[in-house]
Order: structure tokens, then C-alpha cells, then sequence
């Protein structure tokens, strides 16, 4: 995912065994240095997307079937709200201009 200076990145790291973390990352377009790093409680993102200077992202924590979409500031990886979601995802938001839409399975 991009805007005209960063790419951001969706991804999970093994913690412990069992135990996994939600990260989502912004890299310099130009030079690919690393800008910021916002770690999400969840196990898993599911999918990320760009909009209104946000970076949407779904998490999930699985055995819980516990889904939230997170935005985070795009300046600086901030969250900026939540919204918990029910079922799994089925895939990463989608932003049109001052909307967004997710598609999860009860």
C-alpha cells in the first residue's frame, strides 16, 4: 500500500509460541528507510488500505473470532480509533473518498 511518499506494510511477528502481534509499518517511498512501526493488539492483520491520511487496518486474534478495524494516522502510525468487528475476515478494507467498507464471515 502507498501514498505519494510512504509504503506501508501489513504484517505479523511470532512473539512466543502461540502468542502473535499485529504490526503495521511505513517506509520512506524514495529511499525505503523505515519511518515508523505501530504494533496492533491482534494476532494478525488482515489487510490495510489508504485513505484521508489513514491507514486502515483489519486485525484479528483467532480463537477469539475477535476483529477490529483500526485507523492509524499515516504521519506517524497514531491510532486514531477502533471499531470491534464480529466474524472473521475476508479480506482488507476498502477506501472510497470519506467512506470505507470491510467484508467479514459471520
Amino acid at each position: 500500500m502507498t501514498d505519494d511518499s510512504q509504503v506501508y506494510v501489513g504484517s505479523c511477528e511470532q512473539v512466543k509460541e502461540n502468542q502473535r502481534r499485529g504490526i503495521v509499518t511505513a517506509f520512506d517511498g524514495e529511499t525505503g528507510d523505515w519511518v515508523w512501526l505501530t504494533t496492533i493488539a491482534s494476532d494478525t492483520i488482515s489487510g490495510i488500505a489508504y485513505g484521508d491520511e489513514m491507514i486502515l487496518a483489519i486485525g484479528y486474534t483467532y480463537g477469539s473470532n475477535s476483529t477490529t478495524l483500526i485507523a492509524l494516522a499515516a504521519t506517524d502510525g497514531h491510532e486514531r480509533w477502533r471499531i470491534d468487528l464480529s466474524g472473521n475476515p475476508n479480506g482488507g478494507p476498502v477506501v472510497i473518498p470519506h467512506e470505507s467498507y470491510y467484508d467479514v464471515w459471520p
